[in-house]
């Protein structure tokens, strides 16, 4: 099976991202709605916990789900396992108390009653949100610098002189580069800083101490800039 380039690693992993995003946010609302029902129609009781389930992550975390039985206020015993696990639930053992809330008309939709009724929504919520932010600026880099890229034919060309070499991504056991060149910006009279697009194959012939590469800088906004490696030189500055 060939093996993807990296730029192709990012963007899967971009992809990835927003697409699993979707679904964790909603099932975050989704219980966020369940939190807010039981709140504000539910009926408050004692259960005990009948079982304890225990499930162990690749990284040897522990995560535990409570079973737990209770009686409604019709006298019917009901049996629950909580719709989600958590380290927090260790302290609910085999035969403990466990405090209840469940609606009077629909009891098997019930919960544990503590603080992870709204901490467990949020988590997910903000997982989600998390997910496809992450996903949003992998594919929004690509996409940036793509669009960059066309200021070869619009920008105002400046020759700026290499300064360092910056190690950035690593994906698929390769690290990826960015060239830092400087250049004077004549509208405030300062050095000012660029850097490159992310070099995943070694560094380009010519880049060198020393070296000129001309940096494109869009005339409309300043701060877009695109740094051309294919026009280094070994001129000094």
């Amino acid at each position: 099976m060939r093996k993807q380039s990296p730029e192709q690693t990012i963007k899967t992993l971009a992809l990835i991202f927003m697409v699993v995003a979707g679904p964790v946010i909603l099932f975050g609302f989704y219980q966020s709605s369940i939190a807010m029902k039981l709140l504000t129609q539910g009926v408050k009781t004692t259960g005990i916990v009948t079982e304890q389930i225990v499930s162990t992550s690749n990284k040897g975390g522990r995560s535990y789900t409570p079973v737990y039985s209770f009686k409604t206020q019709k006298d019917k015993t009901v049996t629950v396992r909580s719709s989600t696990g958590s380290s927090l639930y260790k302290k609910y053992s085999k035969g403990s108390a466990i405090p209840v809330i469940y609606l009077p008309d629909s009891p098997s939709l019930a919960s544990i009653y503590d603080h992870t009724l709204w901490l467990m929504p949020l988590i997910l919520i903000l997982s989600g949100a998390i997910f496809f932010t992450i996903g949003f600026k992998l594919k929004g880099n690509i996409t940036t610098q793509s669009n960059l890229e066309k200021l070869r034919y619009s920008g105002i060309p400046i020759p700026a002189k290499y300064v360092n070499v910056k190690a950035g991504w690593k994906v698929n056991r390769q690290t990826s580069f960015h060239i830092i060149c400087e250049a004077l910006d004549s509208s405030t009279g300062q050095v000012r800083q660029f850097k490159s697009p992310a070099i995943w194959n070694g560094l380009p012939q010519g880049i060198l101490p020393g070296c000129i590469i001309t940096v494109y800088v869009d005339q409309s906004q300043p701060s877009r800039y695109f740094v051309d490696l294919d026009t280094a030189t070994q001129k000094v500055a």
